[in-house]
């Protein structure tokens, strides 16, 4: 079949390949001439060069010898499941360059035939869940001897949402570019002006070239010709118009090659780009809400029993008390490959409740750009507001005066009936016992939600928000120096309280030659204690332990607590006991916090004046200074004894997994997490499950755990597409690098110290005093190395994060909210931090600093 503007663009015929030119060729476009060996030809002849099809390739042959005189061609194979938007299979099937003969010509189609069934194509049909039934056609094309070629994709896969095409170049064929032998260059051109924003010249050390007799060569390319760029402006300019040209005749996100002859510009072959996030999602998913509250890996169990209580009792009922009807059947969380991730259509629908010009920074920085319009795009809908507002008063938790009074109440019943519990020999309880224990403590799991929901979900962000713009509105703190040091030097925080018997305890540490010795050399916990038993340091450990042991560094119901890992919390007083003198005394600390907190409280009041007016003002201020104040520490607080209710779940549930290993369902207690919320309740229940299938379930699920549990997937999905890093971003700001790892400012002052990157809380301990501490982010189990620290960078989190509060209680500058630090920055690396602006710069040891 001759390719032309009449061919019908039929895939089973012509394959993805042959329909790609054809669609280039109803366009108007340059492209050599080409035929197609339909699809079922190979089906009629079994894939085999049977001799009645090699009589009608040979006269084929001939009628380009008579064309031509000397033909020369490539033949491609053109799978009817290929160059599909979800499937490419590019480089999957065979491409014969520089076809010279008839004999070449017949082995060329037989090679391009059997790659249907090569192990690479099976493969990847298999990974696509394409079946092995699909046909192969094959494309003949007039092939070129071009003095330089390449490929062109009409969008930037790096930044997908940018306004760029990209360019890749190089001498001679491009096969070379494709294979990988050689270095080509790249461009970075503007989309809708054909104005050059990136140019990067490749080695390009080596050129393909077409052979008199057909077949390829390689040879050299000299000094000269390397050095210099492979495209003209001229030829990059004709070459940014065929794209334009494309796009608009074709459709967006489009792959070309192409290649130019004697100073012509061909187009070869034309497919979609393909695992691109798609232009306009309907929804985005964000992991990053997941990373500051649900960071680890979501074992089965916990994510059925416990994050319901996010999911149902916080979001999901919040939307009934306010009137968001139309979200009471969306899934505010979901899961992938083990993590949480929070859905942004939801955002979005709730966020309708609040002006366009209020929006900015009630997404906490977790979606990115193209979601953020969207969201702010979104109507403003007064009725959703007035129902945000009045929502609080439909729940006797939920005023803004009532809420802490309610954290009060349920603080106290958690340690009235859950805290003496936790002392109890779990193995003793009937199964009726056990059944009323668990319900207890999730109900009262289900009372915490419902109380912090509106305290950190409403009341602490709103109150910062209006206490930030009255500052800067009333006192003139456009640079946020005095709110930050208004809500740090809080006293009475949990936090503070086990830095401080941390500190204590390193304090006794360092009066023991011997236990210091061996926390210094990192002597297993089991065999220090063994050897230095009648050290008085003990009964402070086991004190601090009985006290706090019931604390994690994650909300995760499989996570192992303080009071099971003793050798961890002697990692947090090894921290304490690096160099020859001890930490200051978080005392010291903390009272000069106050006291600047005061002297900033004063400084606000005082810019108010006088008068009636300055009088009025001064009274509001006043009061949402300490509302404010009151509901930061409530933050903090809370977590303290939801890790109660979490370890007497988990003691509950592991003694579950204990009788459960009698009945031979499970080979050792922790196996319970692997089950889903209603195998476990099926087994609870005393109802038979079918073992084998049921070890099936577990070990499949172990398997995922085991590839997953140190690695994250992507940060965003955009309608279920993994999206990450810098391809969700649109066009880099003027005068911003592309490079650039600038964060948001979170607590004030400047910092400079070798970085310390540390992805789990194990590895704590590694901290020396002065380093400028690198996470994801930063959880309540980390907090104990805060007095050391230097500074404080994350990837996740904003202004009213863990983090961001624990540097300003500590007066440590931090910057938040700072793309793949982890990644970027290694331990031992110097970095200048300011945490006022959120530029960070790399610096040497000698104090210089470069702009990152």
């Amino acid at each position: 079949i001759e390719l032309n503007e009449n061919t019908p663009e039929r895939l089973e015929v012509l394959g993805g390949k042959g329909c790609g030119l054809v669609r280039l060729i109803r366009a108007g476009l340059p492209v050599p001439e080409a035929w197609c060996l339909p699809a079922g030809i190979h089906a009629v002849h079994g894939g085999e060069m049977t001799p009645a099809l090699s009589k009608e390739l040979r006269a084929f042959w001939k009628e380009l010898r008579a064309k031509w005189g000397a033909p020369l061609v490539a033949v491609r194979s053109s799978a009817t499941a290929e160059d599909l938007e979800e499937a490419s299979f590019a480089g999957v099937y065979t491409t014969v360059l520089g076809v010279a003969s008839e004999r070449a010509f017949l082995e060329a189609v037989e090679t391009c035939w059997g790659a249907l069934h090569e192990e690479a194509a099976r493969a990847y049909r298999e990974k696509k869940g394409i079946g092995h039934d699909v046909g192969i056609a094959l494309v003949i094309q007039r092939m070129l001897r071009p003095e330089c070629s390449g490929v062109l994709l009409t969008a930037n896969p790096r930044r997908a949402f940018a306004n760029e095409i990209v360019i890749d170049a190089a001498w001679g064929v491009g096969e070379a570019i494709v294979s990988g032998k050689t270095h080509p260059d790249h461009l970075v051109v503007e989309r809708s002006s054909g104005k050059l924003r990136e140019e990067h010249l490749g080695g390009k050390k080596i050129e393909m070239q077409v052979l008199k007799g057909g077949g390829l060569s390689e040879r050299p390319v000299s000094a000269k010709r390397r050095a210099a760029r492979c495209l003209g402006d001229a030829q990059l300019r004709v070459l940014w118009q065929l794209a334009c040209q494309v796009e608009e005749k074709i459709g967006p996100r489009q792959d070309l090659e192409w290649a130019i002859e004697d100073g012509v510009l061909y187009l070869l072959q034309q497919r979609p780009i393909t695992g691109l996030p798609p232009l306009h999602p309907k929804n985005v998913w964000t992991r990053k809400f997941g990373d500051e509250y649900l960071a680890d890996y979501n074992f089965p169990l916990g994510r059925g029993l416990l994050v319901k209580w996010i999911s149902d009792n916080y979001l999901k009922e919040i939307c009934v008390l306010q009137g968001h009807h139309d979200l009471v059947g969306v899934e505010p969380l979901r899961n992938h490959e083990g993590y949480s991730y929070f859905n942004g259509a939801f955002m979005a629908r709730m966020l309708r409740a609040v002006p366009k010009s209020a929006r900015e920074g009630n997404t906490m920085g977790w979606f990115p750009p193209l979601w953020e319009k969207h969201i702010q795009a979104q109507p403003f809908e007064p009725r959703r507001l007035l129902g945000m507002l009045s929502a609080p008063t439909k729940d006797p938790r939920g005023p803004v005066n009532k809420n802490l009074a309610a954290l009060d109440r349920h603080t106290a019943n958690v340690d009235r009936v859950v805290v003496p519990l936790l002392k109890q020999d779990y193995t003793k309880l009937s199964e009726s016992e056990w059944k009323r224990q668990f319900d207890e403590v999730y109900a009262l799991g289900i009372e915490h939600f419902r109380v912090i929901r509106w305290g950190m979900g409403n009341h602490n962000p709103a109150l910062h928000a209006g206490l930030q713009g009255l500052l800067k509105r009333w006192c003139g703190d456009k640079s946020g120096e005095l709110y930050q040091t208004v809500v740090s030097g809080l006293p009475e925080t949990k936090t503070a309280l086990i830095n401080r018997d941390i500190w204590r305890l390193g304090i006794e540490a360092r009066g023991s030659k011997k236990v210091r010795k061996g926390i210094l050399a990192q002597e297993p916990y089991e065999k220090l204690r063994k050897a230095t038993k009648s050290d008085p340091f003990w009964a402070s450990f086991d004190a601090f332990i009985a006290k706090h042991g019931h604390r994690s560094s994650t909300r995760e119901l499989a996570a192992e607590r303080w009071v099971e890992t003793p050798g961890l919390v002697l990692g947090f007083v090894r921290v304490q006991l690096h160099g020859e003198s001890a930490p200051p005394d978080p005392d010291a600390r903390e009272e000069h916090a106050i006291a600047e907190r005061r002297r900033a409280e004063k400084q606000a009041l005082a810019a108010l004046g006088r008068g009636p007016a300055a009088l009025a003002k001064r009274a509001a201020l006043k009061r949402l200074m300490e509302l404010t104040q009151q509901y930061t520490r409530y933050r903090e607080n809370q977590r303290y004894h939801l890790d109660y209710l979490l370890l007497h779940i988990r003691k509950l549930v592991l003694e579950q997994g204990r009788r459960l290993v009698k009945k031979k369902y499970l080979k050792e207690p922790g196996e319970i997490f692997f089950l889903e919320d209603a195998e476990f309740w099926q087994l609870v229940g005393g109802e038979k499950i079918d073992r084998k299938e049921l070890r099936a379930r577990i070990e499949a699920r172990r398997a995922h755990w085991l590839k997953w549990k140190d690695r994250l997937p992507a940060t965003y999905l955009f309608d279920d597409v993994e999206t990450e890093g810098e391809i969700v971003e649109g066009d880099p700001r003027p005068g911003q690098d592309s490079a650039d790892a600038a964060g948001i400012g979170a607590s004030r002052g400047s910092a400079r110290g070798a970085v310390r990157v540390v992805r789990e809380l194990a590895h704590l301990d590694e901290i020396e005093p002065g380093e400028i501490l690198v996470a994801s982010n930063i959880d309540p189990g980390w907090t104990n190395v805060f007095p050391l620290l230097g500074g404080l960078v994350t990837e996740t989190g904003g202004i009213l994060s863990h983090g961001a509060l624990l540097a300003r209680e500590y007066g440590i500058p931090a910057v938040m909210g700072v793309k793949n630090a982890m990644g970027r920055f290694e331990t031992g690396q110097v970095l200048e931090i300011d945490g006022g602006t959120g530029a960070i710069r790399e610096g040497t040891r000698d104090g210089a600093g470069e702009a990152l």
